[in-house]
């Protein structure tokens, strides 16, 4: 009937009293104090998987160092053209892939996720002491600071071109909004990457190799 079609109408698409915001309520995952790993075995699996989950600080806590942390990522394991990459893969071909990338725009704590596809049978432990000693090995030797110019520059350009269109912008301000940022941090995003230092990669980087809140999971046949 008309007249229902009307009331139904009104009732669920007419005007509505603006509700309370609250951006404060969040959840905290409990503190992970031993060891957790978890593999799956299944017939049907033609590819085998490694991953590993870190739960680290979010760009809620600090705007700085959690885009320090994300551009000593990219570098570090973002894609084929990263040192891990370029060194497990292309190199020593221990893998058919291997990268990772940081998670920030959280209202609770981000995490960090990577991922390794071994060429050969090797089980969680060994998969994850390579991925650990290359870290060392790639951090103790160093970054070159072009290397950092060359990614700081590409995130900026990524930044701009994310929030690029017409629904981008939107998106990109209600996802920030609601994890708690402010308009004046939104729209200084690109200054504060600027004042990103080498050394404050450096030391992102340097925290996060010593991080142990983790949990390793494997899938094999």
């Amino acid at each position: 009937e008309f007249e229902e079609v009307k009331k139904l109408s009104k009732k669920y698409f007419g005007r509505h009293k603006k509700g309370k915001v609250s951006f404060g309520m969040e959840t905290r995952d409990p503190l992970i104090e031993t060891s957790i790993k978890v593999e799956m075995n299944h017939p049907t699996v033609k590819q085998k998987i490694w991953k590993k989950f870190y739960r680290v600080d979010s760009y809620k806590k600090s705007i700085k160092k959690g885009l320090a942390l994300d551009i000593g990522l990219k570098i570090l394991a973002s894609g084929s053209t990263s040192l891990l990459y370029e060194s497990l893969v292309n190199k020593k071909k221990i893998f058919s892939a291997v990268g990772g990338y940081y998670q920030g725009l959280t209202k609770g704590e981000g995490n960090v996720y990577f991922y390794a596809i071994p060429n050969e049978e090797i089980n969680l432990d060994e998969v994850d002491k390579i991925i650990n000693d290359e870290m060392k090995i790639i951090l103790n030797q160093g970054i070159s600071e072009k290397r950092f110019e060359i990614e700081k520059k590409k995130y900026i350009f990524d930044s701009i071109y994310s929030r690029d269109g017409i629904l981008n912008p939107a998106q990109s301000i209600g996802e920030s909004l609601t994890i708690g940022f402010s308009l004046d941090d939104i729209e200084n995003l690109n200054k504060k990457i600027n004042e990103i230092t080498f050394f404050d990669v450096k030391d992102a980087l340097k925290s996060f190799q010593e991080n142990k809140n983790f949990i390793i999971g494997g899938l094999k046949s």
